[in-house]
């Protein structure tokens, strides 16, 4: 029941991403690998309901819980039959048997031969794995090439398929003339095929999409149901692969490890991840004091390696710390000895590379913020949100709010690394606008702010639409690194300088961010505005009438102005803004005294 407890506070720290997650037992073995849309919800209902048997078993003999963010649900499902395929775990025993997902395979002949296999074939182009029928990707293929199955094997037709890869000889030093014995031409053809297919399986293709739909309209208005069926399912299934995005090519290197460090918390972390079949998957996470310690990262390598057999190729990057840029990465130089010691140990050509760039970088870092549950996860889907160069660290709000004419605050509020900065939280009473005007109360308030805050914030988001944030822009210091976008309340959309517009989820993260800071600038511009009300207006009329409290008095006085406009106000226009029976009450009161 102990370790139970150590669980579910495992479980409560998983991040609400997609990915797999994988039991192991007390020796460390895994016991049960599993793919979830929400890693958070699926694991955690583990322990929220009743089980039966085999599930309270499993519950029994797990002693720790690993887990990998991935990009899409698809792509665990693809990991999750990877993982179970390489561990064996005891209790996916029904998933052991022949269940690995297939690949496409290209033959290197021109055209080539496409064909589906389990596993990757030696010499051929091969794309996959795919959690999902392959017949039909295969289809779709064929008719990208523009053969059928039978024109693919027999008889090729060269110009067909020159025209469906796009192919322009003229932009070649080679001659068209002799293609079929021109072995580099060949060669240079079957690549630009290659490619067209790849893009097309990995971002969709959108003419093929509108061919398919004309096709399926076409035979529906004659009645032939069943060719538009195909045709239907066809740009599903192009739909589907554009939510893909491991693409795997044999005969590059597949069997690559991913060593992250980062410095965090005073501690020096590596974290080691595995690359197969262009999916990644987390191995274990080291920490060391780099006070006590010399040269961590090559005595690592020396001593992992020697107990763990090293991939062909092993990728460092070294990751700066939450306060420098994404850019301003450490050197770091690996002893060349290193490379020729595992490679004569293991009987292997290893090779160590530092990158500062890798196509599965990003996601890598995203298992990290969520294995050391830090807000940064939050940074990168404000990135990926506003389509930012780097992860944000300043975010500035901003809003106006006023009582009548007679006082309009502006106020500004900072988070530094998604948390309050409120000894930057200021506010401004407007003094040079007349009369409720937004726009140039929005004006003085950026003026005053930024003559005295010198750092600009990487985003700044204003309480309004299109109009709120021109006005900002107007006065903005010029800033290629500050990104200025309004949040309008209506369905809580952000308007980018553009114009364009995005509707914010209230159930992601980065959009409930965007909102809570929203409504906390507006809450500290009111509050402030409630706290000057009552220093002014202490002592009224209002204050003797029975049933009448402050926040109604509040109410009456913001809306009324003065007592002479509420006294001259009829019941319905109280009643709107206080309701019909205190309304009743006012009304009762004024009476009695003009009587």
């Amino acid at each position: 029941m102990i370790n139970l407890e150590k669980l579910k506070v495992q479980a409560q720290k998983l991040p609400h991403l997609p990915g797999v997650y994988c039991y192991k037992n007390i020796a460390g073995k895994v016991i049960y690998v599993g793919k979830a849309k929400d890693l958070h919800k699926r694991v955690n209902s583990y322990f929220k309901q009743a089980q039966d048997l085999k599930t309270s078993l499993l519950l029994n003999n797990i002693y720790q819980i690993e887990y990998t963010v991935t990009p899409t649900e698809i792509d665990a499902l693809t990991l999750e039959d990877q993982l179970i395929n390489e561990h064996q775990p005891h209790y996916n025993i029904l998933l052991k048997t022949d269940s690995s997902y297939r690949y496409i395979c290209l033959t290197k002949t021109n055209p080539p031969q496409i064909s589906t296999c389990r596993k990757p074939v030696k010499n051929q182009y091969c794309l996959g794995p795919f959690p999902f029928a392959t017949q039909p990707i295969v289809a779709i293929a064929r008719d990208l090439l523009g053969l059928t199955k039978y024109q693919q094997i027999n008889a090729p037709d060269w110009q067909l398929y020159l025209d469906s890869a796009n192919f322009n000889p003229n932009k070649t030093n080679l001659s068209p003339k002799n293609i079929k014995t021109n072995l580099v031409f060949e060669e240079k053809i079957y690549q630009v095929f290659i490619n067209k297919l790849i893009k097309t399986i990995k971002h969709g293709d959108l003419d093929l999409i509108k061919q398919y739909t004309l096709h399926m309209q076409t035979h529906a208005q004659n009645l032939e149901f069943e060719q538009a069926l195909q045709y239907r399912n066809k740009i599903e299934l192009l739909n589907k692969l554009a939510q893909r995005t491991s693409q795997i090519n044999p005969t590059k290197i597949n069997n690559q490890q991913l060593i992250v460090t980062i410095t965090h918390q005073d501690q020096f972390l590596i974290f080691v991840f595995e690359i197969k079949h262009g999916l990644l998957s987390f191995i274990q996470k080291f920490s060391f004091d780099p006070n006590q310690h010399l040269n961590i990262l090559e005595n690592f390598l020396k001593q992992y390696y020697t107990q763990n057999q090293p991939a062909c190729q092993i990728l460092i990057y070294h990751h700066a710390s939450q306060h420098k840029t994404e850019s301003s990465q450490e050197t770091i130089i690996i002893d060349p000895m290193i490379n020729q010691y595992l490679s004569l140990n293991w009987q292997q050509p290893v090779t160590i590379e530092v990158v500062t760039k890798h196509k599965l970088l990003s996601l890598a870092l995203q298992n990290i913020y969520a294995k050391l549950n830090l807000k940064n996860n939050l940074g990168l889907d404000l990135k990926k949100l506003l389509k930012l160069s780097q992860m944000p660290q300043t975010i500035d709000f901003i809003d106006i709010s006023n009582f009548s004419d007679q006082m309009i605050v502006g106020g500004v509020i900072r988070f530094l690394n998604n948390k309050p900065l409120k000894n930057l939280w200021r506010l401004y009473t407007i003094k040079t606008v007349s009369g409720q005007d937004d726009y140039a109360s929005l004006r003085e308030t950026i003026l005053r702010h930024y003559r005295t805050i010198t750092k600009l914030p990487d985003i700044l988001i204003v309480d309004g639409g299109i109009g709120q944030l021109g006005a900002v822009l107007s006065v903005m210091p010029d800033s290629p690194q500050t990104v200025v976008v309004g949040l309008a309340k209506k369905y809580e959309t952000l308007i980018f300088a553009n114009q364009q517009s995005l509707i914010l989820s209230l159930h992601e993260p980065a959009g409930k961010f965007i909102i809570h800071g929203r409504d906390s600038v507006h809450n500290f511009v009111i509050s402030h505005i409630r706290s000057k009300f009552k220093k002014y207006y202490k002592q009224s009329e209002l204050d003797n009438i029975l049933g009448i409290g402050p926040s109604t008095k509040i109410k009456l006085l913001t809306h009324f102005n003065n007592i002479k406009q509420i006294q001259r106000a009829s019941l319905e226009d109280l009643s709107k803004v206080i309701g019909k029976s205190k309304a009743q009450v006012l009304i009762k009161h004024f009476n009695k005294q003009t009587s």
